[in-house]
């Protein structure tokens, strides 16, 4: 397949992430932090659906192709695909070699690099590229892991902010960028709309399934085939 790389509008990007499935409205999502919500963007869908993922990369690659990148990372848990992604398409757009890196948890608390990692970030200019932002956490953990490495932080790229994440709430990052931008509603669990309304949950995308296995008096809102945890 030959891939055309084209520069896309923020609604073009929603579009493309709509008609591939990977944008799920009008239902009752539970998120990571554990707010419910009516929407859910699934980045592991969007990840694996190609041009769809070459595309989303190639529109943070053209955003810092003249910052002179030499290494991009990402949180293994999050962005590490597109990250990787990413440094391919600098690699295309400059000519210049971009290696890639990703951090992942440390015991204790916080992300930090395998031991190969630090002599392609110490001194050299890092892009940190996640893909969605919720609270920003796992962003700003690769960010405080890049710095403590003495790494270079030039910017900041992600797939979409979902989450209002703000550049104080990721370390502050010289250029924050995201192809999309959305805003999503957001319930307290005991306060929550959808369940007063009787709403089924969705345990195929999102963590309705925990919070049911963790919320068995919820199970009345289970969605057909639901089949709780036995012993």
């Amino acid at each position: 397949m030959l891939i055309k790389r084209r520069l896309m509008t923020e609604a073009v990007v929603l579009e493309m992430l709509g008609q591939m499935g990977a944008i799920v409205a009008d239902s009752h999502v539970v998120y990571t932090k554990g707010d419910h919500g009516t929407a859910y963007i699934d980045k592991d869908w969007a990840m694996h659906k190609t041009p769809a993922d070459v595309l989303i990369a190639y529109q943070i690659a053209h955003r810092f192709k003249d910052r002179e990148i030499e290494v991009v990372v990402g949180p293994e848990t999050g962005g590490a695909i597109l990250a990787k992604l990413v440094a391919i398409e600098l690699v295309q757009l400059t000519g210049k070699s971009v290696n890639f890196a990703y951090a992942r948890k440390r015991q204790g608390g916080g992300f930090e690099f395998q031991s190969q990692y630090p002599a392609l970030i110490t001194g050299h200019r890092v892009l940190v590229v996640e893909d969605i932002l919720n609270t920003g956490g796992s962003a700003l953990d690769t960010v405080n892991a890049v710095k403590a490495l003495g790494g270079i932080l030039v910017g900041l790229g992600a797939l979409c902010n979902r989450g209002g994440v703000t550049a104080s709430q990721v370390g502050d990052p010289p250029e924050f960028f995201s192809t999309v931008n959305v805003t999503l509603d957001r319930y307290p669990p005991d306060s929550c709309p959808l369940c007063e309304a009787g709403t089924p949950f969705n345990i195929k995308v999102g963590h309705g399934r925990k919070f049911l296995h963790d919320h068995p008096e919820m199970r009345h809102l289970a969605p057909a085939g639901y089949v709780p945890p036995q012993g």
